[in-house]
């Protein structure tokens, strides 16, 4: 049976996948192959043409179509159904006409995307993002599959529309979360006046705005919530301002002799990470209380909160799950996955993040004959690249499936020499991000013992403290608040990535490179080797690798 699951139906986060009898066949996000970053308002057609096309089916053979939200829960959302609707009449997926089509509570398929990702271990999972239909945080008692939601949080209440509400008010716009969460780590914390934005109980949180809470449709609630967080931002930092700051220009501000937001911005940002981490973790705290959880998984956009998420993992241990699917993205899976499921499919587990499209070498070798550029191959790529790196240069990675969520992990990477003074800088201007935002390090199980205290990191979404030894031997990958989000990649996953994590150890020292993900200002992560190539050229990065080859820009039309 051929179940396509799609995800992002709330106008972001496209994505589409496709299950058979239980095993995921292929996943894509939309935002890579239209190159439109979080693919707003878009419906997944091009990531449901690769899906089937990579699964070499036809649309025809298509049984059932499950889509990660149920507008029936919320009519006044018109955009569930727009998406669904433009989806299903899209000129191209005419042959779509499946047997079965479903519409699944957005929460349900967060929490069943948390469920297979954890290898089915987790029996509690914590969902927590802007909106669903009608909640915007829900605990669930899970048993595999079966999923019981023991506490919902309404829209009204949303953390998730909080930290972003915030994040426009700082002048980030739209998916600027993590520019607010690295900020905070260059504010004084005596200095930060604290932001009270909910109450804590046994019930749940709610959300301290003058909002009405009569019974009106959830979209009209969280409608409210935006100019109520703003006008409680401007009580508590001074002044009276309702609308946010203009966005910074990332170009002034990596010129700028003092390059960070002027002040109150940094103590704003820390005031505003602490109430999310404060929050966080009373709904942590709720979900093992209400469901006896001895695992509990997360899930939903909050999720990504890496400082958060690492808090998490100091007290919670190897009993705490986060996958790299957190975001909308994810939700084409659990969908897809709950209505096999509901069939008596037995779903496998998703145990890595590697689900994105590939090429073979000898299509990665006719792609660069086609662009007119030259490449060497070398015998040992690793040592090659090692040695580049080590000279300070910044290299291009491509190598092996895109990776799924928003992290890059060793296949769709730009590369840095982490003891090279400067280095970061350097890739910041190169990537057009603001001086101030950190990177993170990709190291062997090893290194990250020693220099982290931690042997599993796989998706790049937690903040762990720094040793000593790290902030010298490894100081570009340190952020200001002596943490670091690090990977840790799976050996079985990782393929070159790992050899070149093994050769950087005989080379430097220490087997860890600066890893951030392989885009160009404000354009989603190269998917394609048309988009490498292209990003390389019209870029400063140095040099670019594409499985085997290896391209500088003096190669260009002189193959050797």
């Amino acid at each position: 049976m051929y179940t396509l699951g799609i995800g992002g139906g709330f106008g972001h986060d496209a994505s589409s996948c496709l299950l058979k009898d239980g095993e995921l066949i292929a996943f894509a996000e939309e935002e890579r192959l239209i190159r439109v970053k979080l693919a707003y308002r878009a419906a997944p057609a091009q990531s449901v043409l690769y899906c089937v096309r990579r699964a070499g089916i036809s649309l025809a053979d298509v049984d059932a179509v499950a889509f990660g939200w149920d507008p029936a829960l919320d009519p006044d959302l018109a955009v569930l159904r727009e998406t669904a609707k433009s989806l299903m009449d899209a000129p191209a997926l005419r042959q779509l006409r499946p047997s079965e089509i479903v519409y699944l509570p957005h929460h349900d398929c967060h929490a069943a995307m948390a469920v297979v990702a954890s290898d089915y271990a987790a029996d509690a999972v914590l969902v927590m993002d802007g909106r669903g239909e009608t909640g915007s945080s829900t605990i669930y008692h899970a048993r595999g599959l079966d999923l019981n939601p023991v506490l919902s949080v309404d829209v009204l209440d949303s953390l998730g529309s909080f930290y972003s509400a915030a994040t426009r008010f700082a002048g980030f716009g739209r998916g600027g979360e993590g520019k607010l969460m690295g900020l905070a780590a260059y504010s004084d914390p005596a200095a930060a006046e604290p932001v009270r934005g909910f109450k804590l109980s046994d019930d749940g949180i709610t959300a301290l705005l003058p909002a009405d809470r009569s019974p009106a449709s959830a979209t009209e609630r969280h409608n409210q919530t935006r100019s109520g967080w703003f006008q409680l931002f401007a009580n508590t930092i001074g002044g009276a301002r309702e609308t946010p700051v203009p966005a910074p220009d990332p170009f002034d501000l990596l010129a700028a002799d003092d390059h960070l937001p002027p002040s109150p911005w940094p103590d704003f940002a820390l005031a505003v990470q602490n109430e999310l981490e404060r929050v966080v973790d009373h709904l942590v705290g709720l979900a093992i209380a209400l469901t006896g959880a001895k695992h509990l998984a997360l899930s939903g956009g909050v999720a990504l909160n890496c400082s958060a998420n690492g808090s998490l993992r100091r007290r919670l241990g190897p009993r705490l799950s986060v996958h790299a699917l957190v975001g909308d993205a994810g939700t084409a899976i659990g969908a897809a996955a709950l209505q096999q499921h509901r069939h008596g499919i037995d779903v496998h587990p998703v145990r890595h993040a590697y689900l994105g499209p590939q090429w073979s070498d000898d299509e990665l070798r006719a792609c660069l004959e086609q662009l007119g550029c030259g490449w060497r191959e070398p015998s040992d790529l690793a040592a090659a690249l090692a040695a580049e790196l080590a000279d300070g240069r910044v290299v291009g990675w491509f190598q092996g499936a895109a990776e799924a969520g928003p992290r890059a992990l060793g296949h769709r990477s730009i590369l840095a020499a982490p003891n090279r003074t400067g280095i970061a800088h350097t890739v910041n201007r190169l990537k057009r991000r603001e001086r101030w935002r950190p990177f993170a390090p990709s190291a062997r199980s090893e290194d990250a013992v020693a220099l982290f205290d931690v042997a599993e990191a796989p998706y790049m979404l937690e903040a762990t403290e720094a040793s000593a030894d790290a902030r010298l031997a490894v100081p570009e990958i340190i952020h200001r608040d002596g943490t670091s989000r690090l990977h840790v990649p799976q050996p079985q996953t990782s393929g070159r990535f790992t050899d070149l994590l093994d050769q950087m150890k005989t080379s430097t020292g220490h087997g860890v490179v600066l890893n951030t993900s392989f885009n160009i200002g404000p354009e989603p992560i190269v998917c394609t080797p048309v988009d490498a190539v292209r990003s390389f050229f019209g870029s400063t990065l140095d040099v670019l690798t594409m499985g085997p080859f290896v391209v500088t820009k003096s190669d260009r039309r002189s193959r050797r």
